[in-house]
C-alpha cells in the first residue's frame, strides 16, 4: 500500500531541516512526499530540494493551507493521504504504524495523536501541555465510541478517493471560505457520510510539536481553534462545544452573584469539582499513553484559569474569523 504524505509549508525554513531528517529515518518505504509551498517568502523550497531527495515541491496557486492542501493531495498517487505540519516531529516507525492501523481497522480516516515537546519544563509549558493531553484524550475517547468530534491535522490520514468524492459533492463541506479547520470540517464530512473512523494505540503513531513560547501565540492559536466553531454543523460536536462552553462560562459568572444568595457558594463548587474530575479522568487516561504526568495541582491551576482563556478565545476568534469572511 502506498501513502501519500503531503506537507503545506510557509515560512519554516528553520523547522524543515528536522522534519526532512525525521522522514528520512521513517521505516516504511512504499511513500511519496508532497511538499506545498503555501507562498513562502524564505527559503524554505530551496532546503527540501537541496536536503530530500525525490520530493515532490508544488507551488500553491491559491492562498491558505486548506487550498494548498488540497492541490498536493490532487498531485498524490496514493491510496491513502497522510497529513502532518512542516514544524512537527514524527518519530521512525510513524508511517509504518500508519499503515499497520490501515490494515488492522480496515477504516476510511485515521484521527491519530499529537503530544507536545518541551523547550524548558516551565509551568506554562506543563500547563500546555496538560491541557494538550486532556484534549487528546477527550479526542481518542469520542472517536473509540464512535462519536468523533475533534482531530489535528498535525497527524492525519485518510483515503484519497473518499476526499475527492467529498469535493465533487460541490456542498463546501469542507468550509472553504473559513481559512483554517481544513481537518475538523474534513473529519465532520467523512462522519457524514458515514465512513469508519478510527484511531492508533500505538506511541510510535505519535508525532511531537513545539508548545507555543509565549502566551500571546499561544492563545492566537485558540482563538483560530475557537473561531470557526460557529460553522460546525457535527451534533456530537456542538453538544460537546456547547456543554464545554456553559460548563466555563458559569465558573466565570456566578462569582459575581455571591452576595445575592449563600446556596450560589456550594452551586459554584459543586460545578469545580465536576469539572476537575472530568479533566482530570481525561488527563489520567491517557498519561501513561503520552508518557507524561501531570502534577494534580497542575490539574487544579490549569481547571481555574482555563475557563478565562477559553471563553475568550471563543469570543475572540468568532468575531475574527468572521471579520475576515
Amino acid at each position: 500500500m502506498q501513502l501519500s504524505v503531503v506537507i503545506a509549508f510557509r515560512n519554516e525554513e528553520k523547522n524543515l531541516p528536522q522534519l526532512l531528517n525525521c522522514l528520512r529515518q521513517q521505516t516504511y518505504k512504499n511513500v511519496e512526499y508532497i511538499f506545498v509551498n503555501d507562498h513562502s517568502y524564505d527559503n524554505g523550497e530551496k532546503i527540501i530540494s537541496e536536503q530530500f531527495e525525490n520530493a515532490l515541491v508544488i507551488k500553491a496557486k491559491k492562498e491558505g493551507k486548506k487550498f494548498a492542501l488540497q492541490e498536493g493531495i490532487l498531485q498524490a498517487s496514493g491510496d491513502w493521504i497522510v497529513c502532518t505540519d512542516a514544524d512537527c516531529v514524527p518519530q521512525p516507525q510513524w508511517l509504518e504504524t500508519i499503515a499497520e492501523t490501515i490494515q488492522s481497522q480496515q477504516c476510511d480516516l485515521l484521527v491519530l495523536p499529537v503530544m507536545l515537546s518541551f523547550r524548558s519544563q516551565s509551568l506554562f509549558e506543563r500547563l500546555q501541555a496538560t491541557e494538550f493531553v486532556a484534549i487528546q484524550s477527550l479526542t481518542r475517547f469520542c472517536v473509540k465510541k464512535q462519536h468523533a468530534i475533534m482531530c489535528n491535522g498535525a497527524n492525519l490520514a485518510f483515503r484519497k478517493s473518499l476526499y475527492i468524492n467529498i469535493i465533487q459533492q460541490n456542498t463546501n463541506t469542507l468550509r472553504n471560505e473559513i481559512s483554517s479547520g481544513d481537518d475538523i470540517f474534513l473529519l465532520h464530512a467523512f462522519k457524514k457520510n458515514n465512513h469508519k473512523i478510527a484511531t492508533s494505540d500505538n506511541p510510535q503513531s505519535i508525532v511531537f510539536t513545539s508548545a507555543s513560547s509565549s502566551f500571546s501565540a499561544f492563545f492566537a492559536q485558540r482563538t483560530r481553534w475557537a473561531g470557526k466553531a460557529y460553522a460546525f454543523t457535527d451534533s456530537d460536536t456542538i453538544v460537546v462545544g456547547l456543554l464545554t462552553i456553559l460548563l466555563n462560562l458559569s465558573m466565570l459568572i456566578l462569582p459575581f452573584f455571591l452576595f445575592l444568595n449563600p446556596m450560589i457558594m456550594l452551586i459554584l463548587g459543586v460545578i469545580f469539582i465536576i469539572k476537575l474530575s472530568v479533566e482530570t479522568f481525561f488527563v489520567q487516561k491517557e498519561s501513561s499513553f503520552f508518557n507524561f504526568t501531570p502534577t494534580f495541582s497542575t490539574i487544579v491551576l490549569l481547571s481555574v484559569i482555563y475557563p478565562i482563556y477559553a471563553i475568550s478565545s471563543v469570543f475572540f476568534g468568532t468575531i475574527k474569523t468572521l471579520n475576515n469572511k
